[in-house]
């Protein structure tokens, strides 16, 4: 059963395309599109936007099966796998990269992009972050303790899972949310990212059944 997201954290606008190079369908990632989301967290971010693939692009098209040739962030992704999708035909899929979560957001006035992950032959959840140049997207090998808040909590949820921590409505659903997050958020009821990532940290284990991925 899909899960009924009115809100505007998460896009639901998605276009299918075939790409003329393969003979099965993959999405055109070049084409999604974000908001700026309302999201305030202790350090008021200028741009915060989350993407669920598992909500607007469930199935085949939240796989990537093939290298991509487009600029998008997802064709990014795709590269760093390209020699293991060299095996993959129309009928046999050897190889997929199942795409979880997007996290967009600024830090230090620039833009960041997260993306949680599994490849077939693992199954671990990964978190890549990435920068554009205004052409490509460059997977960034710099950190620091701010972006390592961001990936650990990325790793420990998903973009469903944020919303609901996020949102003050409970959810007869999610009652082991509804119990933690005030533990979440500052005195003013926004976000801490440093409250947030230890709280996901330390209740994985219950939290785990939300994640369906």
């Amino acid at each position: 059963m899909k899960k009924n997201i009115d809100f505007k954290i998460i896009i639901s606008v998605i276009t299918f395309l075939f790409l003329k190079s393969v003979s099965y369908a993959q999405l055109d990632y070049s084409k999604l599109e974000g908001i700026k989301s309302k999201i305030t967290i202790v350090k008021e971010y200028s741009f915060v936007n989350v993407y669920d693939y598992n909500f607007n692009s469930n199935g085949k098209d939240s796989l990537l099966v093939q290298t991509l040739n487009d600029n998008s962030l997802e064709a990014a992704i795709s590269k760093k796998y390209a020699p293991k999708f060299i095996n993959n035909t129309k009928d046999s899929i050897s190889f997929s990269v199942k795409l979880l979560s997007r996290l967009i957001i600024d830090v230090d006035n620039k833009r960041h992009y997260f993306v949680s992950y599994k490849a077939s032959d693992n199954n671990v959840k990964m978190i890549s972050n990435f920068l554009n140049n205004g052409v490509d997207f460059i997977e960034s090998t710099s950190s620091n303790s701010e972006i390592e808040l961001l990936k650990s909590i990325l790793k420990n949820s998903n973009a469903y899972l944020l919303f609901k921590f996020y949102n003050k409505r409970k959810s007869k659903n999610y009652p082991v949310v509804d119990e933690l997050k005030g533990t979440t958020k500052n005195e003013q009821g926004f976000l801490d990212i440093k409250k947030l990532a230890q709280v996901l940290e330390e209740n994985k284990a219950s939290l785990a059944k939300y994640l369906d991925e």
